[in-house]
Order: structure tokens, then sequence, then C-alpha cells
């Protein structure tokens, strides 16, 4: 029906009139509405107004490729690629790594260098001797610039497993040693 609204403010007063309207109201919509004067049958919904979205998956698409080749180079720099040849010096650093936080300082140590003991092993095809390592260098050029290093870690290996008493232990040259021995056997 009519309805008239007065609003009183600041001394003033102001009527409106709302005029009289027809509307159907339900908790579930019907499908035909009440019929009265001025009502049709009920419309459809409308679709959603659709948003643009051509600049949002240029820009996913965008960082997803900048992610894979940001993953692609770290483990390119950690491992090498699939079809190369493996680098066990690569997988060496990262156990030593994990060694080195070890609290055990004393078997961390030797577990480390059997670590790279199993990668010289690996990368020579057979087991590796210090009697064994000028023949390495000379089947492995590409290695040559390592010899004065590698000599040193058989001495300290050789002291560690078979000396009397405990030599030193200096984890942090080890993980330097198996590091530059990584970056050479990384090319």
């Amino acid at each position: 029906p009519k309805v008239s609204l007065r609003f009183i403010g600041e001394g003033r007063t102001l009527v409106g009139d709302v005029q009289e309207f027809h509307f159907t109201a339900a908790p579930i919509t019907p499908p035909e509405v009440l019929v009265h004067e001025g009502l049709d049958v009920m419309r459809p919904d409308q679709p959603p107004p659709l948003i643009p979205e051509t600049a949002h998956r240029i820009r996913l698409m965008f960082f997803l490729t900048v992610l894979m080749l940001a993953l692609f180079y770290i483990g390119y720099l950690r491992f090498g690629l699939p079809w190369q040849a493996p680098r066990p010096f690569a997988w060496a650093y990262r156990d030593l790594r994990q060694l080195a936080r070890r609290a055990d300082g004393e078997e961390a140590f030797r577990e480390a260098l059997r670590r790279v003991h199993r990668a010289f092993n690996q990368t020579a095809g057979r087991p590796l001797f210090a009697e064994q390592l000028e023949a390495f260098f000379a089947e492995h050029p590409r290695f040559a610039q390592m010899q004065s290093t590698t000599v040193k870690f058989f001495e300290l290996s050789r002291v560690e497993f078979f000396g009397i008493g405990a030599g030193e232990r200096p984890m942090d040259w080890l993980l330097s040693f198996c590091h530059d021995w990584r970056a050479v056997e990384a090319g």
C-alpha cells in the first residue's frame, strides 16, 4: 500500500510519499509469481559479468616460468644435468654438510672421510688408494689441479683410520676440499 513518511529535523518537517507497489516474497522462489497487475512471469537469473583474466593468466605463466627456470638452475648447479655423467662429489658435499652439523665429531668426521672415499671410487670407477693417485690423475687430467690437496686428503685419511692416536679432524678443511672437487667435477 501507499505509505507517507515524515522526517523532522532542525526545525523543519519533510513529508514523502512511497507509492503502492506489488512484489512476491517467499523463502523458496516459486516458478510463477502471484498474478497481480504489473507483475510478469519471473525472469531467469542474469549470469555474472565476466572478469577479464588474460592479464592474470599471462602474469601467472610468467612467474611459473621464472620459478621453473630458477629451480632448474639450482638443480643444475648442485647436481648437474640428468644426461650428464654422475657427479659423486656434488652428492658427497651435500652429505658432508649434513655430517658437519652432527654433535659426535669423531664419528661424523670418519663418516665424512668414508663418503669422500666413496666419491673417489665412483669417479675412478674402482676402489682408489693413495698409491694409485698418480695413475688416477694421468687417466683424468681435468682433475690435475687437485692433486696436492688430494694427496693431503689421503694422508689425513690414513692417519685417521690406520694411525696411532687421534690426529686432527679438520671438518672445515674437508668441506672446502669436497667443495673444490665438486667445482672441478662440474667443469
